[in-house]
C-alpha cells in the first residue's frame, strides 16, 4: 500500500512541476498613465501559448473638445493599432475601450475583435500611447 500512495504522490507532483513551468510561458506586460486632468489609461497584453489578448482602456473628462471628437487612435510604437470611441458616462467623464483576442488556431473570440492584420505584437519595452497619454510595458 505504501509504493501505491508514494507513486501517487509522485506523479501528482511532476504534474505540478509540469503545470509552472507551462505558466511560466506566459507573457505578461502591461502599464498605465495618468494626468493632471484625470485622464488615465489602463493597457495589458497577455499571450499563453492558447490565447492572445490585448485590451486597452482610456478615461477621459467630458470636455466639450473630447465630446466633439471622441475618436482617439492607439498607437504601439509607430503602429496604429486601431481606435477608442469615447462615450460619455453620466459622472462628467467619457471612457472606452480597445480590445482584441485570438486563440491558438487563429480564430477570433466572440464578441472581441481579431488582431490587425498588420499586428507586428508587442513585448516589454514597447512603448502605447493614447490621447496624449503614453506609457512603457512592463513584465
Amino acid at each position: 500500500m505504501k509504493i501505491k500512495l508514494v507513486s501517487i504522490f509522485l506523479a501528482a507532483g511532476s504534474l505540478c512541476g509540469a503545470y509552472s513551468a507551462a505558466s511560466a510561458a506566459i507573457l505578461r506586460v502591461s502599464c498605465d498613465d495618468f494626468s493632471a486632468s484625470d485622464a488615465s489609461m489602463w493597457v495589458r497584453y497577455v499571450d499563453s501559448g492558447e490565447r492572445e489578448t490585448l485590451d486597452v482602456m482610456l478615461k477621459m473628462p467630458a470636455t466639450d473638445k473630447n465630446l466633439a471628437k471622441p475618436d482617439r487612435s492607439v498607437l504601439i510604437g509607430v503602429q496604429n493599432i486601431g481606435q477608442i470611441t469615447l462615450t460619455p458616462n453620466g459622472e462628467g467623464m467619457m471612457s472606452g475601450s480597445l480590445s482584441y483576442s485570438y486563440t491558438l488556431n487563429g480564430e477570433a473570440n466572440p464578441g472581441v475583435l481579431g488582431f490587425p492584420e498588420s499586428w507586428t505584437g508587442v513585448d516589454s519595452g514597447h512603448m502605447v500611447r493614447v490621447a496624449g497619454l503614453y506609457c512603457e510595458l512592463r513584465d
